[in-house]
């Protein structure tokens, strides 16, 4: 990971990010039984919605996703995850720390919010890994592939200065 190097980009380009959400390595892993059919899917309401924020990931000057940073309130951010295959692991966590900092020194941010999915356990190692703190988890929440899974959610405040 050593010669790896990470850029974070702010971005609002919606068919970019729309097209990397129909990857089918992440819509997979990103949908449940609740999802829109793929053809529907479009991030561009929430990109038009000017309090949400958009980091697209490079790896090597390859795009390698984005991080979406979706406005529940003042002060309060929901934190997505959108990463392709060459940015996972200890990747995806130098990542995501580096988008942390920057929403938290960019934005009005206080706290950030991160849900996780049993189906995905490797979503809550990587909110642990980068410092996030377990709110409150509710079983059951969600269905995929016709089965039950809960949901771990996780929380990060802004570091006091």
């Amino acid at each position: 990971m050593d010669d790896e190097k990470i850029i974070l980009l702010p971005t609002t380009d919606a068919p970019l990010m729309t097209a990397l959400i129909k990857l089918p390595e992440v819509w997979a892993a990103v949908t449940d039984d609740s999802s829109p059919k793929l053809d529907e899917v479009t991030i561009a309401p929430r990109v038009a919605d000017v309090r949400n924020r958009f980091l697209l990931v490079l790896v090597n000057g390859k795009v390698a996703g984005f991080f979406m940073l979706m406005y529940l309130s003042p002060g309060i951010y929901e934190f997505h995850t959108v990463l392709l295959g060459i940015c996972r692991g200890a990747l995806a966590i130098s990542a995501a720390k580096m988008a942390i900092d920057w929403m938290f020194a960019n934005t009005p941010a206080l706290m950030l919010l991160a849900w996780c999915a049993d189906y995905l356990p490797q979503t809550l190692v990587a909110a642990l890994a980068v410092g996030g703190k377990k709110l409150g988890y509710v079983p059951n929440v969600i269905m995929k592939n016709g089965l039950p899974y809960g949901v771990t959610q996780m929380y990060m405040m802004k570091p006091e200065n």
